[in-house]
Protein backbone atom coordinates (compact mmCIF):
# COMPACT_ATOMS: atom_id res chain seq x y z
CA UNK A 1 0.00 0.00 0.00
CA UNK A 2 1.38 3.39 -0.94
CA UNK A 3 1.98 5.74 1.91
CA UNK A 4 -0.94 8.15 2.18
CA UNK A 5 0.08 11.78 2.26
CA UNK A 6 -0.99 13.74 5.34
CA UNK A 7 -3.11 16.18 3.32
CA UNK A 8 -4.95 13.34 1.57
CA UNK A 9 -5.56 11.58 4.89
CA UNK A 10 -6.79 14.83 6.44
CA UNK A 11 -9.16 15.25 3.50
CA UNK A 12 -10.49 11.71 4.02
CA UNK A 13 -10.98 12.50 7.69
CA UNK A 14 -12.96 15.61 6.77
CA UNK A 15 -15.18 13.58 4.44
CA UNK A 16 -15.83 10.95 7.11
CA UNK A 17 -16.53 13.60 9.72
CA UNK A 18 -18.95 15.44 7.40
CA UNK A 19 -20.78 12.22 6.54
CA UNK A 20 -20.95 11.37 10.23
CA UNK A 21 -22.45 14.74 11.17
CA UNK A 22 -24.99 14.57 8.35
CA UNK A 23 -25.98 11.04 9.37
CA UNK A 24 -26.55 11.96 13.00
CA UNK A 25 -28.21 15.25 12.11
CA UNK A 26 -30.67 13.49 9.79
CA UNK A 27 -31.47 10.72 12.25
CA UNK A 28 -32.17 13.21 15.04
CA UNK A 29 -33.86 15.85 12.90
CA UNK A 30 -37.06 15.64 14.93
CA UNK A 31 -35.15 16.81 17.99
CA UNK A 32 -35.55 20.57 17.48
CA UNK A 33 -34.38 21.43 20.99
CA UNK A 34 -31.00 19.75 20.64
CA UNK A 35 -29.33 20.00 17.28
CA UNK A 36 -26.02 18.36 16.50
CA UNK A 37 -24.55 21.74 15.63
CA UNK A 38 -25.99 23.69 18.56
CA UNK A 39 -24.07 25.02 21.53
CA UNK A 40 -26.78 23.58 23.78
CA UNK A 41 -25.98 20.09 22.53
CA UNK A 42 -22.24 20.57 23.03
CA UNK A 43 -22.66 21.91 26.57
CA UNK A 44 -24.71 18.87 27.58
CA UNK A 45 -22.48 16.50 25.61
CA UNK A 46 -19.34 17.82 27.31
CA UNK A 47 -20.90 17.65 30.76
CA UNK A 48 -22.16 14.12 30.08
CA UNK A 49 -18.70 12.91 29.11
CA UNK A 50 -16.78 14.70 31.86
CA UNK A 51 -18.79 13.71 34.94
CA UNK A 52 -15.77 12.56 36.91
CA UNK A 53 -14.01 15.90 37.01
CA UNK A 54 -15.43 19.27 37.95
CA UNK A 55 -15.79 21.71 35.05
CA UNK A 56 -15.76 25.44 35.61
CA UNK A 57 -17.56 27.94 33.45
CA UNK A 58 -14.16 29.13 32.18
CA UNK A 59 -13.06 25.61 31.26
CA UNK A 60 -16.34 24.95 29.47
CA UNK A 61 -16.22 28.23 27.54
CA UNK A 62 -12.67 27.46 26.41
CA UNK A 63 -13.54 23.89 25.43
CA UNK A 64 -16.51 25.07 23.36
CA UNK A 65 -14.61 28.10 22.03
CA UNK A 66 -17.34 30.53 22.98
CA UNK A 67 -17.30 33.63 25.16
CA UNK A 68 -18.09 33.42 28.86
CA UNK A 69 -21.03 35.76 28.24
CA UNK A 70 -22.43 33.42 25.58
CA UNK A 71 -21.95 30.44 27.88
CA UNK A 72 -23.63 32.25 30.78
CA UNK A 73 -26.73 32.78 28.62
CA UNK A 74 -26.72 29.09 27.59
CA UNK A 75 -26.24 27.88 31.16
CA UNK A 76 -29.02 30.19 32.41
CA UNK A 77 -31.36 28.64 29.84
CA UNK A 78 -30.26 25.08 30.64
CA UNK A 79 -30.53 25.75 34.37
CA UNK A 80 -34.06 27.08 33.82
CA UNK A 81 -34.96 23.75 32.18
CA UNK A 82 -33.28 21.87 35.05
CA UNK A 83 -30.69 20.33 32.69
CA UNK A 84 -27.65 21.73 34.50
CA UNK A 85 -26.80 23.15 37.89
CA UNK A 86 -24.21 25.62 39.10
CA UNK A 87 -22.09 24.73 42.09
CA UNK A 88 -20.07 27.45 43.82
CA UNK A 89 -16.69 26.46 45.20
CA UNK A 90 -16.75 26.63 49.00
CA UNK A 91 -13.22 28.06 49.24
CA UNK A 92 -13.16 30.37 46.21
CA UNK A 93 -16.71 31.64 45.56
CA UNK A 94 -15.60 33.05 42.19
CA UNK A 95 -15.19 29.51 40.88
CA UNK A 96 -18.47 28.19 39.53
CA UNK A 97 -18.72 24.58 38.45
CA UNK A 98 -21.33 23.27 36.04
CA UNK A 99 -22.83 19.81 36.37
CA UNK A 100 -25.46 18.02 34.32
CA UNK A 101 -28.59 17.08 36.27
CA UNK A 102 -30.53 13.83 36.08
CA UNK A 103 -33.08 15.59 33.86
CA UNK A 104 -30.29 16.81 31.58
CA UNK A 105 -28.81 13.33 31.40
CA UNK A 106 -32.22 11.87 30.53
CA UNK A 107 -32.59 14.46 27.75
CA UNK A 108 -29.18 13.56 26.31
CA UNK A 109 -30.02 9.86 26.56
CA UNK A 110 -33.28 10.44 24.64
CA UNK A 111 -31.45 12.45 22.00
CA UNK A 112 -28.72 9.82 21.66
CA UNK A 113 -31.26 7.05 21.33
CA UNK A 114 -33.05 8.88 18.51
CA UNK A 115 -29.79 9.76 16.76
CA UNK A 116 -28.31 6.29 17.03
CA UNK A 117 -31.35 4.24 16.09
CA UNK A 118 -30.48 4.03 12.36
CA UNK A 119 -26.84 3.34 13.25
CA UNK A 120 -27.85 0.44 15.47
CA UNK A 121 -30.16 -0.93 12.80
CA UNK A 122 -27.38 -0.80 10.21
CA UNK A 123 -24.88 -2.47 12.55
CA UNK A 124 -27.19 -5.50 12.76
CA UNK A 125 -26.19 -6.21 9.16
CA UNK A 126 -22.48 -6.48 10.05
CA UNK A 127 -20.63 -9.60 11.14
CA UNK A 128 -18.97 -9.90 14.53
CA UNK A 129 -15.55 -9.43 12.92
CA UNK A 130 -16.68 -6.30 11.09
CA UNK A 131 -18.07 -4.88 14.34
CA UNK A 132 -14.83 -5.61 16.18
CA UNK A 133 -12.86 -3.85 13.44
CA UNK A 134 -15.18 -0.85 13.63
CA UNK A 135 -14.76 -0.74 17.43
CA UNK A 136 -10.97 -0.65 17.00
CA UNK A 137 -11.26 2.05 14.35
CA UNK A 138 -13.58 4.15 16.53
CA UNK A 139 -11.18 3.85 19.49
CA UNK A 140 -8.33 5.03 17.26
CA UNK A 141 -10.41 7.87 15.91
CA UNK A 142 -11.37 8.97 19.43
CA UNK A 143 -7.71 9.03 20.45
CA UNK A 144 -6.84 10.98 17.30
CA UNK A 145 -9.57 13.56 17.94
CA UNK A 146 -8.37 14.14 21.49
CA UNK A 147 -4.86 14.70 20.18
CA UNK A 148 -6.15 17.13 17.54
CA UNK A 149 -8.02 19.10 20.21
CA UNK A 150 -4.93 19.10 22.39
CA UNK A 151 -6.89 18.73 25.60
CA UNK A 152 -9.12 16.18 27.27
CA UNK A 153 -12.14 18.45 27.60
Amino acid sequence: MDQIKDKELASLFFDVFSDFMLTLKKSASSEAELKMNSHTFFVLFTLTHEKEKPITMTMLAEALQISKQQLTKLVNDLEGRNYVERIHDQVNRRLVYIRITKAGQRRMDEFSEAALKPVTETLRLYSREEKEKLAEDFAGLTKFLKEVRGRNL
